[in-house]
């Protein structure tokens, strides 16, 4: 599908990044197929300047995750609250934009 220049660029670009930005990417192209284009995802990052990460884990293995998300948030100047699915209310749903993601 892609052209050989393309697809050399693509191996690149994977090869030297870490797993962390791998999972980045894969997001990013993720909300750019459902949105149709990435502007407004660049649009929607921008204007956010704060999140909720809600997580349920049985093996702390998504706990992990949402902690390290929010670090890396953090150093993005966006304020980051973790809470565990147990504790969130449904009402709060209605309070906020919902992006999903999973793992």
């Amino acid at each position: 599908m892609l052209g050989e220049n393309k697809f050399k660029i693509l191996l690149d670009l994977i090869n030297s990044a870490s797993k962390e930005e791998l999972i980045w990417m894969n997001g990013y192209l993720n909300g750019v197929l459902q949105n149709n284009t990435g502007k407004q995802v660049e649009a929607a990052s921008a204007a956010v300047s704060k999140i909720t990460i809600v997580y349920g884990t049985e093996t702390g293995n998504s706990k992990r995750l949402a902690t390290d998300f929010a670090a890396k948030a953090k150093q993005n100047r966006i304020h980051a609250k973790v809470i565990g699915m147990d504790q969130y209310r449904l009402t709060d749903l209605a309070k906020g934009r919902i992006f999903t993601g999973g793992c």
